[in-house]
């Protein structure tokens, strides 16, 4: 009946309303366009009065052997590598930029280490349930203490900065 229960429970966080995400050109038109222009190209309305012309932003792929630098792009937005020659007008907008990539990596260390007849659900932005069916409650604790080392051991890096074999923004 417990089970039941916490089941009943994280069925009902799917169902509560939340706010759609900002879509990635909202993101850019508030944040980026003032300097990097509505083509991303560099030349928006303050990029004369800033020391260093922002980049730009249309040939991240091509100077990037055509693969789009994700790691590398949230990296710097979010300030987590930047080299000294970025611009101090740059915004970084926080530490958890590569969320994404953490979070694939939480799903893959829980795949890895539940049974197919465990359920998952994701009920905040960082926030997991986990229901080890028919496991008591000592085996639940082993169970979960070895994904919190498997996770620990996972290094997650940006793409650097600093690479003398490529331009460096």
């Amino acid at each position: 009946m417990k089970t039941l229960s916490i089941i009943a429970a994280l069925a009902l966080t799917a169902c509560i309303d939340t706010p759609e995400p900002q879509s990635g050109k909202q993101a850019f038109m508030e944040n980026c366009a003032s300097c990097h222009g509505i083509d991303a190209k560099g030349g928006g309305e303050m990029a004369d009065v800033l020391i260093k012309m922002p980049p730009d932003l249309t040939t991240l792929s091509a100077r990037h052997n055509g693969t789009f630098p994700s790691d590398y792009v949230m990296s710097t937005i979010d300030g987590l590598q930047r080299a000294p020659h970025f611009s101090g007008a740059m915004p970084e907008f926080g530490a958890n930029g590569m969320g994404d990539t953490v979070l694939q990596g939480f799903a893959r260390t829980l795949s890895l280490h539940l049974r197919q007849s465990d359920l998952v659900g994701r009920y905040g932005g960082e926030e997991f349930g986990v229901i080890l069916l028919d496991t008591a409650p000592e085996r639940a604790f082993v169970v979960m203490d070895k994904i919190r080392l498997a996770f620990a051991k996972i290094v997650f890096e940006a793409v650097p900065v600093c690479d003398k074999h490529r331009p460096m923004y």
